[in-house]
């Protein structure tokens, strides 16, 4: 658990400040961010180069996401729950799996720092604050209580409802309020990939023809013009509701025939009297070509994603991170030893764990292995090559079948009478969930059976340990 060191009466009176004046509930926009024109002449530049063969569409990629709930000195205002954070992490993985883009969640901790979880604000605070807890290799995203600053949707009062500080960007920021609100962290993580604001004027206003759409306005030439944005001109006003554009606003041609662009993911058109007008937000397939070229030539974003097969050897950890994931095989070999406080992420769509691996963390570590999940569901193709962890390679356990719906059966192979060998089951995040006892096991071969039907799905991990025995399995459970 990592904290920030600040004076506790300090804490104390940011904390109690904002309990006292409470906060606006209210849907926050997101705050300003900066272009970095380096990155974009090389993502378009990418573009040109490929477009014709198309091979921008047909690449596939996992990105490593890891999430950080905020919270005071003291605990208090928690910015969000760890159900919550897996709702998030669905709702960007939906929002990005029909253009080959996946994620894989990386994990979440918390941070005790209250100046970020409450006092934070975009036009004035520093977001170098985020560095120190940003896990590497990985975009990260943060859930501050409140994110302070301009926002014109509620007189500025709400403050802020996300913002990534530059783009492309490895990190952002989602408020409280902002959670499940009309995919604010896949709005979020589109910036950090590339995307800008479909009503973005930095380089000009664009035409509601779209005449200018490669110039102006976001840059994607099949996204509609929105030269209006949220921006509460006198012109623009939208029906009682909120949700339908009612004004009379002109382009710089003079054209007033506007047609917003409702359902984009990079718009505000949803944020209509701070309430959800349009459930299901996507992109263009402009908008993914230029996500798309991003993964492809920002060396930041690069760092993130997960090559095609990975193979783990000769590692050996006792602090700090190991962030590797694979679009599909993910393997170990040799020794592969994460200990102490240790941070680390194995995953892929298949994860193959051979004997050598130990993952043994204490308090402030942690070791996820993670079957990446794309199109909303999870993909289960485990391929456990289910050998014996023991010195004694005689010794051997067998988990079958696997994947299993309900019960799993363990073949246990002995070389010795042992007189009692525990059973354990842990979970993904490593917690001991079942536990039993077996005693008086014979030389040769056992069985056992262990109900899991109460479980949800997911992967577990069983070990097998006596007084001459330490055996374990990975198994999968699938509903």
């Amino acid at each position: 658990m990592r904290t920030n060191n600040l004076y506790k009466i300090f804490v104390l009176l940011i904390c109690l400040s904002f309990t006292l004046c409470g906060f606006s509930q209210s849907r926050g926009l997101c705050g300003t961010y900066k272009i970095d024109t380096a990155a974009l002449k090389k993502a378009k530049e990418f573009e040109n180069n490929n477009r014709l063969n198309n091979s921008i569409q047909s690449t596939s990629f996992t990105i490593r996401v890891y999430f950080h709930i905020l919270n005071c000195n003291d605990g208090s205002f928690s910015a969000a729950t760890p159900a919550q954070i897996t709702t998030e992490f669905n709702t960007l993985t939906a929002a990005y799996s029909s253009n080959n883009i996946c994620f894989i969640n990386a994990g979440y901790d918390n941070i005790y720092n209250s100046i970020l979880d409450t006092n934070f604000n975009v036009n004035t605070s520093d977001p170098s604050l985020f560095n120190y807890y940003r896990v590497p290799n990985c975009i990260n995203v943060f859930y501050p209580y409140k994110i302070k600053g301009t926002n014109s949707a509620c007189s500025g009062t709400c403050g802020i409802g996300g913002i990534s500080f530059s783009i492309p960007s490895t990190f952002c920021l989602v408020s409280r309020t902002n959670i499940a609100a009309a995919q604010t962290v896949a709005h979020e993580v589109g910036h950090c990939m590339g995307l800008l604001h479909t009503f973005d004027h930095s380089n000009g206003y664009e035409d509601i023809n779209g005449s200018n759409s490669s110039t102006a306005g976001d840059l994607v030439t099949d996204t509609q013009a929105d030269p209006y944005g949220y921006i509460g001109q006198n012109c623009y006003s939208t029906s009682s509701n909120g949700c339908t554009y009612t004004g009379y606003c002109t382009d710089p041609n003079g054209a007033n025939n506007f047609s917003p662009p409702y359902s984009n993911l990079m718009t505000y058109w949803w944020a209509g009297n701070s309430i959800t007008c349009y459930s299901s937000l996507a992109l263009t397939n402009g908008q993914y070509i230029r996500v798309n070229s991003y993964l492809n030539t920002n060396s930041d974003l690069i760092s993130c994603e997960s090559p095609p097969s990975v193979t783990e050897s000769g590692v050996s950890i006792s602090s700090g991170y190991l962030m590797a994931s694979a679009i599909n095989t993910l393997s170990t070999s040799g020794t592969v030893s994460i200990t102490g406080t240790a941070i680390s992420l194995l995953g892929g769509n298949t994860v193959i764990l051979e004997p050598g691996f130990d993952a043994n963390p204490l308090a402030g570590g942690s070791t996820l292995i993670r079957l990446s999940q794309c199109s909303g569901a999870a993909n289960f193709a485990i391929a456990e090559k289910l050998k014996s962890f023991s010195d004694d390679a005689a010794n051997t356990l067998i988990a079958y079948p696997n994947p299993t719906s309900s019960t799993i059966h363990l073949a246990i192979k002995l070389v010795h009478n042992e007189n009692k060998i525990s059973v354990r089951v842990y979970d993904i995040n490593m917690k001991a969930v079942k536990e039993i006892s077996l005693e008086n096991l014979l030389k040769g071969n056992n069985m056992v059976d262990i109900d899991l039907s109460k479980f949800s799905s997911g992967m577990y991990a069983v070990t097998m340990q006596g007084t001459d025995v330490l055996m374990r399995a990975l198994i999968v459970l699938q509903k």
